[in-house]
Parts: C-alpha cells; sequence; structure tokens
C-alpha cells in the first residue's frame, strides 16, 4: 500500500515535470496559451495526488524520509508551475491577459513554498495591472528580502537579474502610487499616456497608451511652480500683461478702460522692476491667482507697510533682501531658474511656518519625487571630493534668502521659544543650507522648461502722424516652470513629439501643449529634445554633458559615432 503511495507520488513529480518543461518551452516561444495549458495539466496532476493521498488522509508512511524528501519536491514544483502559470497570465496578449489570474497563481506558488522569490514579483507585478500600489509595493519589499544567491550560480547573473527586476518594481510602485492619482484626475489632459519606472539612469518614461496621428495633442500639462524672468515684467516702458503668479495673460484694457479688469495685491505692494529702475504693482490674472499667491508665498514677500505681518516683522528688511536677491542674479544666463528657485524657497518657508508640514521634504509637495541632484555635481570643476567647497558659493545668495524667508531670532527670544520650535528653526535652517539649495537648483536644472506665453501685439506710440507705420510690439512673459509630467520625458535628439503653444485653461493657469512630430503607435515611448536637435552632432553631446551629466545615445546619435 505505502509503496503503491509512493510510487504514485513519484509518477506525479515525473508527469508534473513534464507538464513544466512543455510549458517553458511554449512560453519562450510566446506561445502564452499553450504554456498555460501546460502549466495547468501539471497543477491538475498536483492536486489530485494531494487531494487523494493528503488531504484524503492517505497511505501509511513506510520510509518516512524519503517521502518528506519527495514531498518537499512536489511542493517546489507546484510552488513554480502556479509562478510560471502566472507570468504567462501577465504576458499574454490582451484579449488572454488577466491580472487576477496572475495574482491568484501568485498567491498559491507562496502557499507552496513562502521562501520563493519569483512568487513574491509575479504577485506585485499582478498587483501594479490591478492599480493596487501600495499592495505592490510591499510585495516587491517581500520579494527583495528572499532572493538568496544560489551556490551553483558561480557568476551570480539570476541572483542579479531578479534583484534588478524587484528594485526597478519596487521603484515603479511608488512612483505610480505618486503619479497615477494626478494622471487619473485629469484624463482629458493624461488620457493617452502611461507612466512607467523605466530604469535607474532613465528612471521614469512616458509611453502611448493608443495611437496618436502626426500633429494631434498628445497631452497637455499645468505647471507646479512657475517665475518670470525679470526683463519681461516691462518691456521698456510698458506695463506688464502677464500675473505674477501663473504668467497668464492679464485681461485686455482697451485705451478708454479702466485697469479694473487686472486683479492687484490686496494691500497695494509695488516692487522695483530689476533692470529698468520702475516701480509697478503686483499683478494677477485673477483673484484665485491672487489669493493662491498669497496663501503660498506673497504673504512674506509682500512689501506693503498695511499688511496684517507688517507689525511683527521687518518688513524693510525683508524687501531689501528680496530685491538684493534679484539684482545678484539679474542678467546672468541661468537667471530664470535662480528666481524660480527663490518661489520654491518661499514657498517652502511659508509651508513649514504655518505648519502645514513638518519638514523641507514634505514642504515639497509632488516636487520631492522629481529628480533633484546636486547640480554642482555635473560642473566641470566638480573632481568627486570638492563638493561642498563649490557649494559655497552660494552663501551670498543664501544670505539675503535668509533675510528675506528665514526666522529672526533676537535675544529677547526665551529658551521656551526656541524650544517650543525647534523642530522649525532646525528645518529653516536646512532650507537655507547650501546643500539643499544646490539639491533645488539640481531640480530645476533637470525637470524645469524655459516657458513663453504670448500677449497681444501693442503699437508703440512713436509719434509718427500715420498710424500704420507705427511699428507693433507682441508682449511675451518669459520665465522657467516645474511642469510634473513633462518633466517625466526622456530626451532625444529625434523626438516624437514637441512642446506646442501654451494656452489658457480659461481659468487662471497657462498649460503647456505637447504635440506629435509623427505618427506614434500605441506602446512607443514619448521623447522630447532637452535641447536644440538641428545643432551639430558634438554641440548636442557637449551641451547634454555638460546641462544633464548624460551622454545620448538616441539612433540620430548612434549613426554618427
Amino acid at each position: 500500500m505505502t509503496d503503491t503511495v509512493l510510487l504514485l507520488l513519484q509518477e506525479t513529480i515525473q508527469l508534473a515535470e513534464s507538464c513544466k518543461d512543455r510549458g517553458n518551452q511554449e512560453y519562450s516561444k510566446q506561445n502564452y496559451k499553450e504554456a498555460i495549458s501546460s502549466y495547468s495539466k501539471g497543477v491538475v496532476a498536483i492536486g489530485e495526488y494531494l487531494q487523494q493521498h493528503v488531504g484524503g488522509g492517505g497511505g501509511v508512511v513506510v520510509d518516512g524520509e524519503k517521502e518528506d524528501e519527495n514531498m518537499t519536491r512536489l511542493k517546489k514544483l507546484a510552488s513554480q508551475l502556479y509562478c510560471n502559470r502566472a507570468v504567462s497570465w501577465l504576458n499574454a496578449p490582451a484579449q488572454l491577459k488577466n491580472y487576477q489570474e496572475a495574482l491568484d497563481d501568485a498567491k498559491k506558488s507562496i502557499s507552496f513554498d513562502d521562501t520563493f522569490a519569483k512568487a513574491y514579483l509575479r504577485m506585485a507585478e499582478s498587483l501594479i495591472g490591478l492599480d493596487c500600489y501600495k499592495e505592490a509595493k510591499d510585495a516587491y519589499l517581500q520579494c527583495i528580502r528572499r532572493i538568496a544567491v544560489d551556490p551553483n550560480d558561480k557568476t551570480a547573473n539570476a541572483h542579479n537579474t531578479l534583484l534588478t527586476q524587484a528594485t526597478n518594481g519596487l521603484n515603479n510602485s511608488k512612483m505610480k502610487m505618486f503619479y497615477e492619482p494626478i494622471l487619473t484626475e485629469k484624463p482629458d489632459h493624461y488620457g493617452k499616456i502611461e507612466l512607467r519606472y523605466t530604469d535607474e539612469i532613465r528612471r521614469k518614461s512616458l509611453f502611448a497608451r493608443c495611437d496618436v496621428k502626426k500633429g494631434d495633442v498628445v497631452f497637455t500639462d499645468t505647471d507646479l511652480y512657475a517665475n518670470i524672468k525679470s526683463p519681461s515684467l516691462d518691456i521698456n516702458t510698458y506695463q506688464r500683461l502677464f500675473c505674477d503668479h501663473c504668467m497668464g495673460q492679464l485681461p485686455k484694457v482697451s485705451e478708454t478702460e479702466t485697469a479694473e479688469k487686472v486683479v492687484l495685491c490686496k494691500y497695494g505692494c509695488t516692487r522695483i522692476m530689476i533692470g529698468s529702475n520702475t516701480v509697478d504693482t503686483t499683478k494677477y490674472c485673477s483673484e484665485k491667482c491672487r489669493d493662491d499667491a498669497w496663501d503660498e508665498y506673497h504673504c512674506q514677500e509682500c512689501g506693503s507697510m498695511s499688511q496684517p505681518q507688517a507689525g511683527e516683522l521687518d518688513v524693510v528688511s525683508r524687501v531689501h533682501g528680496i530685491t538684493e536677491y534679484r539684482k545678484m542674479v539679474h542678467g546672468v544666463p541661468t537667471e530664470a531658474s535662480l528666481l524660480l528657485a527663490e518661489r520654491i524657497i518661499a514657498i517652502i518657508s511659508t509651508k513649514l511656518k504655518k505648519g502645514h508640514v513638518k519638514n523641507c521634504n514634505l514642504a515639497l509637495g509632488k516636487l520631492q519625487h522629481l529628480r533633484r541632484d546636486p547640480l554642482m555635481q555635473i560642473q566641470k570643476s566638480f573632481n568627486g571630493n570638492n563638493l561642498e567647497e563649490l557649494q559655497n558659493q552660494y552663501k551670498p545668495l543664501l544670505a539675503f534668502l535668509k533675510q528675506s524667508y528665514g526666522i529672526k531670532l533676537t535675544s529677547l527670544d526665551t529658551i521656551q521659544y526656541k524650544s517650543d520650535n525647534k523642530i522649525l528653526i532646525e528645518e529653516l535652517e536646512k532650507l537655507f543650507s547650501n546643500k539643499f539649495y544646490d539639491e533645488i537648483l539640481g531640480l530645476i536644472n533637470y525637470n524645469s522648461i524655459s516657458t513663453f506665453v504670448y500677449g497681444e501685439e501693442t503699437v508703440i506710440n512713436t509719434g509718427a502722424k500715420n498710424k500704420k507705420m507705427q511699428p507693433k510690439l507682441r508682449q511675451y512673459c518669459l520665465g522657467s516652470a516645474l511642469i510634473p509630467i513633462f518633466a517625466c520625458l526622456n530626451h532625444s535628439c529625434a523626438p516624437n513629439i514637441e512642446m506646442g503653444r501654451e494656452q489658457r485653461d480659461g481659468v487662471t493657469k497657462a498649460i503647456a501643449v505637447m504635440i506629435a512630430k509623427q505618427d506614434i503607435k500605441k506602446g512607443q515611448e514619448l521623447l522630447t529634445s532637452y535641447i536644440d536637435e538641428s545643432n551639430p552632432f558634438k554641440d548636442r553631446q557637449s551641451i547634454l554633458s555638460s546641462q544633464y551629466g548624460f551622454t545620448c545615445n538616441c539612433n540620430k546619435c548612434s549613426k554618427r559615432r
């Protein structure tokens, strides 16, 4: 009786092994339906044996050691069969793909062998397909914890491959936890695109969810933070026509109309227009922009003595710091980025002081998921050991920012006050550190885009009698903006999408419009050019290396090597 049961066990193992081998062969040929069928036969054979002789309380054990050894082999085989069937469900064509079946199989695989790392990997991949990103993240972590080096694998290739897959998957799940709510919240903006984590080098990538025709809009995106470059604030002696908050065009005012359509700061603050030495009021395109600006940062940069904080803070000193900072950055090639850095510092400082967040990283909000490696690391003068020395160049700029957006402690501040506000004081010190400022500049360098928003043509009054002869000037707003989804695009010197004109969304914001430069197939990666792709090969490589820290290997560049 027992010998018969043991023989049946061994025959079941042989049958299941054969089914697994056939399934693997079909899988390697991408015959997923046949692979699933073969794995299923093995699973059924094992299930029938277990039902009859284990679950059903089958025969008497004579040679316990042999049966234990065979049972261990059977369970591992069952785990492998379920795991292989799971990956077949995952990789099958659309009409056969089934994430729920894959998840069920992965869980059964784990039930037979809870040390099997690949089963956790398949479970995580299934959860990604089911949009369960938090659960996927946990499954990837379980997989990583169980990956062990096979002593028979001298090169450790299998170990390294599995670890890379799990690590990339973990990063993908974290990324999707953050970005998917943004994408699904505005399907009219992002319905044609999918975001994936590619690898440690390219990180995030955008792919087309559907076919897109040349000239069609692929997606539109609104900025998180934007700031206007100071020369464009005042063109010659003409009034600014752009919102201080969103860079959108201000309502058009004719010669016979008053400026009532333009919304001003509640407290009527003015600012010196760096470069022209003129004074202008702070203007917004809507009350919403004015109120949002006040809540986010303008409450700290407002120079009006009638504002609520005027009696508590040294307004003159604060405005002096802002003005001196803007004077220092005026006219330098990276002025737009340095002004945007000031805006981000102001926003973080406001959040910390209002108690909305506990630390600088949380205050970054959606920005904390964007690349922000130190900018100084890609400078030619960086030798691998002198980062702190290079970052010391920021001290004069940071002194003015701290004067404007920091917290001023005096001898009147008690020990109790400093103790109660210890975390705030520490975080503000971090905010105005060389290291953090360098990371903010790195974030802007790697993720921002120069933006132009054009206004109406304005006739320049030259005193000529014939008005038709008077020149026209089309005002524009030039600045730098952090646009979250756009920042996920990878570079190619032969891009398939490009930035179109910026439009208004009907409320307050200017929006970036991405247009297909050619027909794009479903599943194809969306690529833009970080630079002018018409530049010669050597110039393109030099700019990409110095500004972004990489060498381009796109098809266009590969042909020149």
